[in-house]
């Protein structure tokens, strides 16, 4: 018999999200930004950002799945309010899947991570 695994990384709920944001370069949005629009699901523990060829990224924790499911509910799809946005940003979309990372390693404190 073939076992067959049909879920692709992203589709696993865990505490850990990873967020791609399109539409904006990498100094647009602050660690301080993302932490605002996802602290209102719940308590964010450790925030990471970096930039992928898929563009401006971050994996934000959560305390439990749950958590990150509502967040990833509520925000995949949707863009941060513009008043959260420098001035010369038009749009900018979240694309949220599930990281396979459950807990961050943050090595140092920066405006990368926190």
């Amino acid at each position: 018999h073939e076992i067959v695994n049909n879920k692709s990384p992203g589709d696993t709920p865990g505490n850990v999200l990873l967020v791609t944001i399109e539409g904006v370069e990498p100094n647009d949005v602050t660690i301080e930004t993302i932490h605002l629009v996802f602290s209102a699901f719940g308590f964010v523990h450790k925030i990471a950002t970096f930039e992928k060829a898929a563009g401006f990224q971050a994996l934000i924790q959560f305390t439990d799945a749950e958590t990150a499911s509502s967040a990833r509910n509520a925000l995949d799809g949707r863009s941060i309010p513009r008043y959260l946005l420098p001035d010369h940003v038009t749009s900018c979309y979240l694309r949220i899947s599930y990281s396979a990372h459950t807990d961050l390693n943050i090595k140092f404190q920066s405006h990368r991570s926190r």
